[in-house]
């Protein structure tokens, strides 16, 4: 049975100047393939076997296509937090309010929530990161201990929704916003 979403949110990679780059070396790789290997000439100062070539520019489109595609999908109801990084998890993996201690709204992301361990550290303490865009977030604090945060578009439109949950919610504001008053 699906509850009504109290709020939905899909988040692309929206830095324009990292696909505009990916799509250009992308389109060299590609011509270069094309040239070396129907027309004979030589692509690049020391020559690369036409096989070679031919899986780099065949990753390199996987690659770019992959960044065009990539998003992550987020729902709220009342009983769970619902997401998926689409197209890696085609399934919506749930978080339920009960299994949440906290939720802490965050004006500003701390630097130091943005350094990421081995995955081998960060899979063995449970922790996961999911920042695509700003640096507006909420991070779960879970009962057993566990942490996810979360980049979000909509914080105003998340702080509301919050209130009408019945789920513990901290703000932290921007550190350097308080230091100014």
């Amino acid at each position: 049975m699906h509850r009504k979403a109290l709020f939905t949110e899909n988040q692309k990679f929206s830095q324009t100047w990292l696909l505009i780059i990916l799509s250009v070396i992308t389109a060299l790789l590609v011509y270069g393939a094309y040239a070396q290997i129907n027309l004979g000439v030589q692509f690049g100062i020391t020559q690369i076997s036409n096989e070679a070539l031919l899986v780099l520019a065949i990753l390199m489109v996987a690659f770019t296509l992959f960044m065009f595609l990539v998003q992550l999908q987020i729902r709220i109801d009342q009983e769970k937090l619902a997401m998926r990084y689409f197209p890696i998890q085609f399934r919506y993996k749930n978080h339920y309010w009960r299994d949440i201690e906290t939720v802490e709204l965050m004006d500003h992301v701390p630097h130091r929530d943005f350094t990421y361990a081995p995955h081998r550290l960060r899979w063995l303490s449970g922790n996961s990161t999911y920042l695509i865009y700003g640096s507006k977030a909420y991070k779960l604090h879970f009962v057993d201990g566990r942490k996810l945060l979360i980049s979000t578009k909509k914080f105003e439109e998340l702080k509301s929704v919050m209130q009408q949950i019945d789920v513990s919610t901290t703000i932290s504001a921007n550190p350097l916003q308080q230091r100014k008053l």
